[in-house]
């Protein structure tokens, strides 16, 4: 039955006829494949690869189909179609003729947790198409994902030896449709716990997929330790790998607390007795230990090997050899040789420490062999002797005894205290002597017997008994003792005492100490210090007499140089000087002024100098002077004036003084006396002030004494042979004499009458220019006629003056030969005519002025020299 409509849910529905408009030829067009596959041609995808998108479209129908249509890619994300590329226009297909289309699809931007893609292929605009459920089609592919290891298990004993292997177990998530166990590679490392340091060696297995039909896939792994790990705890960790070389997170198994997934138990040392070596007693012998002591982990030669033995003398690592010596040979009850043993402690690099025991077979050596020997007590001073025949015994090569011991030799080896005393042997007695009478102690002596093939040696204890002596004071540290008047020295006495005897406490010797003044030496015997101080220079005994209790004394005598004052440097040249003085004013009419300072700091008070004025020609001193120098000034210095009264009363200094400093004193921080040492300083007075500095008197008795020493040289220089060196020199000092007195003239408020002074010996110089107005012309007339008249009668008096200068008894070869030579005699310069005195001044002796002597000096000093000459 046909029905009105295309639907036939309704029971309503009337029929009306066969036929409608709708029916005719089958019109279907539908996807017949879409397929999407990895360019790369794996089976998932990998965000970054290209995909493959691919649909075939094909008719269905009944007959051939050209009325178009669109055949659409798209992306699917949730619920969102994304259209891939552009739609393609269907192509007319016949009856079973079908269309492809295709695109290519990056995934890089794909979501990064997918767990697939999804791509749809979609047609529409199809015209009389009777099937629409073939026009979309869907299709996936899976996303490839980085897989997820789990913990790695501990299968069985987490604590395992070098013999054994640690087992462990592994598995993984692909977290994908890709993967499966069977295409995830697992890789395994271990470690040192908390170390990183992460290894395969010796690590196997991880090759076959175990449980697979009981649904738990899992990979098994080996640990199997070698000898250079160490002891300890270990840390254990895993990935996989996928097929696409994707690799998971290592995984670190360490342990619940982190202490390591297992340990690796340390393996201690073996000791093995067989073969039991053979050694001779008394001879040092090594032997190796080599298959006697191993340890899995430790080298040999890395072992610790120590034994508290006496025959065991030293384990060499090096060669593997122990040292050992046996004293005896042990024998059973019947006198059998039995083994000897010794007690190892061996220690690995890891600190555990085994213990065993190792046999010996100890032989006869054929050597001499010594009985112990008793100590030998002898006393100080004392000597003793020992026959040691008794003590020996010997054997022959086989071990059978030797017969008898006369054929051995005795040697002296050596003495560990060769101070305490000496030894020889004759035959079989040993002499002990002691060296030193006070010299107690012990010592050892080492003794050796010999069959002239082997020996063998032993050893004596020697002591030397003690015999009271007195006590001893090392005077050596006493020797050269200096100190300042008043400087106080401690000294440690009881640490110089020392006594022999060994029962003897040096805090119980008593001392005496006798010195001059007693109270400059005190001792203390509570303290042993003994205390020095003299406030007299010079050298001074101190005796100590020391006692024991056993009344045994000693004396002995020092002796300490006790001085008076520490060196003070004094200078005029060096400012770095303790006292450094600067002439302020020592010219000619002055009185001497002086600038004193500190240089060095030695903390130095109360300054005193000692001053003196003499004549620097004849040497002869007048006054002398002490001054005393505050100390407030000291830090600023002292500008002082050395007054003396012959300044005083010659209104000044002359030319000739000579102010010597003679002595400084003072006290330095610690309050010992300085006093200055060396040369005396001394400052010659031949200067004048500089003219424009001189007060009217002094310029008028400077012009008034120049002339007159004009007048004088011009009058000697006349009496000497042209030529000659003493004309020469005086005619030097003419014309130093006419330069000075010409600058005189040129200072400011002099006038001179007239510059070219002659013999006359008058002054002609003035003071100031008006005095020259109140002479008047009157007064200069008289003046030039004056010194004419005398010019005139010196220069007649010249015809009358002889030189008898080349007649000299000096000259005089006759004479000096009939007075056997009278040279040295006659040698003194003629002194020329002498100009008359001025008033006041004393005659000058019969014998002339004294050598060296200026008239000048004799105006001034001539007086004090007769006094002192005893002429007055």
């Amino acid at each position: 039955a046909i029905y009105s409509g295309w639907s036939t849910s309704s029971a309503d529905e009337n029929v009306y006829h066969a036929t409608d408009s709708t029916m005719g030829p089958l019109v279907d067009i539908g996807v017949e494949d879409l397929s999407v596959t990895n360019a790369g041609g794996f089976a998932g995808y990998v965000n970054g690869d290209l995909l493959s998108v691919s649909a075939l479209i094909s008719n269905f129908g009944d007959e051939g189909y050209s009325d178009g249509g669109v055949i659409t890619l798209y992306r699917v994300d949730g619920t969102q179609e994304h259209q891939i590329g552009t739609p393609t226009q269907l192509n007319s297909l016949a009856v079973g003729a079908g269309q492809t289309i295709q695109a290519t699809v990056d995934t890089t931007d794909f979501t990064a947790n997918a767990y697939d893609a999804k791509f749809r292929v979609r047609i529409t605009n199809l015209v009389a198409d009777k099937n629409s459920g073939n026009n979309v089609a869907t299709e996936t592919l899976d996303h490839d994902m980085v897989p997820i290891a789990y913990t790695p298990t501990m299968i069985g004993s987490n604590s395992i030896d070098r013999s054994s292997v640690a087992q462990i177990e592994v598995k993984a998530q692909s977290m994908d449709g890709v993967d499966n166990m069977s295409s995830m590679t697992p890789a395994v490392e271990f470690s040192a716990n908390g170390q990183d340091a992460w290894t395969t060696s010796g690590v196997t297995g991880g090759e076959i997929i175990l449980g697979v039909a009981a649904g738990n896939p899992r990979y098994e792994f080996f640990i199997e330790p070698d000898d250079t790990m160490s002891s300890g705890m270990y840390d254990v960790r895993v990935k996989f790998t996928d097929a696409r070389g994707q690799e998971s997170a290592w995984v670190v198994n360490d342990g619940t607390s982190g202490e390591g997934a297992f340990e690796l138990l340390n393996t201690k040392p073996m000791i093995t007795v067989d073969p039991v070596p053979s050694v001779k007693v008394d001879v040092e012998t090594q032997v190796s230990l080599v298959g006697h002591v191993y340890d899995e982990e430790t080298d040999l030669e890395d072992l610790i090997i120590t034994s508290t033995s006496d025959s065991f003398l030293g384990w060499d690592p090096v060669t593997g050899m122990m040292t050992v010596q046996f004293s005896k040979i042990q024998r059973d009850s019947d006198g059998s040789p039995t083994q000897s043993s010794i007690y190892l402690s061996v220690t690995d690099e890891e600190g555990d420490t085994t213990g065993g025991t190792l046999l010996f077979n100890v032989i006869e050596n054929g050597m001499p062999r010594w009985s112990p020997l008793s100590p030998v007590n002898i006393d100080e001073g004392g000597s003793s002797t020992v026959f040691l025949k008794n003590m020996l015994s010997d054997s022959n090569q086989d071990g059978t005894p030797a017969n008898g011991v006369d054929h051995l030799s005795i040697a002296i080896v050596g003495i560990d205290n060769s101070e305490l005393l000496s030894a020889s042997v004759t035959g079989f007695n040993l002499v002990i002597e002691t060296i030193d009478d006070d010299a107690t102690g012990e010592a050892t002596l080492t003794l050796r017997a010999s069959d002239g093939i082997q020996f063998s040696e032993t050893t004596m204890k020697v002591y030397v008994q003690n015999v009271n002596d007195a006590p001893v004071l090392d005077i050596s540290a006493f020797e050269g003792i200096s100190l300042y008047k008043g400087e106080q020295k401690v000294i440690d006495l009881r640490s110089h005492l020392s006594d022999a005897d060994a029962d003897q406490e040096i805090v119980d010797i008593y001392v005496n100490i006798a010195a001059s003044p007693q109270i400059a030496a005190l001792y203390s015997m509570q303290s042993g210090i003994l205390t020095l101080q003299w406030e007299e220079p010079g050298s001074h005994d101190v005796t100590v007499t020391i006692v024991d209790d056993e009344d045994e004394s000693s004396t002995y005598t020092f002796t300490v140089e006790v001085i008076s004052h520490l060196p003070l440097t004094v200078s005029k040249e060096d400012s770095d000087a303790n006292v450094y003085l600067v002439a302020i004013d020592d010219r000619i009419g002055r009185v001497a002024n002086y600038m004193m300072t500190l240089g060095e700091d030695v903390g130095l008070s109360n300054i005193k100098t000692t001053w003196q004025i003499c004549n620097m020609e004849t040497g002869l001193c007048y006054d002398i002077i002490e001054l005393e120098h505050p100390n407030t000034e000291s830090s600023i210095g002292w500008n002082y004036e050395v007054t003396f009264d012959r300044v005083t009363s010659n209104g000044g200094l002359v030319y000739g003084d000579q102010i010597k400093l003679v002595d400084v004193t003072g006290i330095n921080a610690n309050g010992i006396d300085l006093k200055m040492e060396g040369k005396t300083l001394y400052w010659n007075i031949t200067e004048y002030p500089a003219f424009a500095e001189m007060g009217n008197e002094e310029l008028e008795t400077f012009l008034t004494d120049t002339e007159a020493t004009i007048a004088k040289l011009e009058q000697e220089i006349k009496a000497l042979p042209e030529g000659s060196s003493t004309r020469t020199s005086k005619e030097a000092q003419l014309e130093q004499a006419k330069t000075s007195y010409s600058m005189a003239c040129d200072t400011p408020g002099v006038v001179c009458a007239g510059e070219d002074v002659g013999s006359s010996g008058e002054p002609t110089g003035g003071l100031d220019s008006n005095m020259m107005v109140y002479l008047g012309a009157g007064a200069f007339t008289l003046i030039i006629i004056t010194l004419l008249s005398m010019l005139v009668l010196r220069r007649g008096s010249e015809t009358e003056f002889k030189d008898f200068s080349n007649n000299l008894p000096a000259d005089d070869l006759i004479a000096n030969s009939m007075y056997g030579g009278a040279a040295q005699i006659f040698q003194q310069q003629v002194a020329p005519p002498v100009a008359a005195m001025p008033p006041g001044v004393p005659p000058v002796p019969e014998t002339g002025l004294p050598e060296g002597w200026t008239m000048e000096q004799w105006q001034y000093y001539g007086h004090q020299y007769l006094q002192q000459m005893g002429l007055l």
